[in-house]
């Protein structure tokens, strides 16, 4: 199965859990908080692996082989990896201006629930 197959697999069955709160992550019964972490452990999982793919095809097309023509540098970078930094910040939504559009895609767990009932119907 490939990765993007495995990251939907892990998307759908953890929005499946409908924890919406906090307070439907303290209900749980100890099976299923054992069994809903190790889900999530997975799906995060694939995302970095997927992460870490995405992170190398940039690193490679911002060679410094390429010069002031490579992707870090065509988009006002001084390196792949401050490039890295901007589109990948730590605690918060990505403050660059290349993926501000992005930020309409935020998402409350209703909402993700939604999707993910919808992506099951259709499959």
């Amino acid at each position: 199965m490939a990765i993007t197959e495995m990251f939907a697999t892990t998307a759908q069955a953890v929005c499946a859990l409908e924890l919406v709160d906090a307070a439907s992550i303290t209900s749980l019964e100890e099976d299923a908080l054992l069994a809903a972490h190790a889900l999530i452990t997975e799906h995060r999982r694939h995302a970095d692996t997927l992460a870490a793919r995405f992170a190398a095809e940039l690193h490679r097309r911002s060679s410094r082989n390429a010069g002031h023509s490579g992707l870090a540098q065509r988009k006002g970078f001084g390196s792949t990896e401050t490039m890295l930094q901007t589109l990948s910040p730590v605690g918060g939504l990505p403050q660059s201006p290349i993926l501000r559009p992005l930020a309409s895609f935020s998402r409350s767990a209703s909402d993700c629930s939604l999707a993910c009932r919808s992506s099951q119907s259709t499959s």
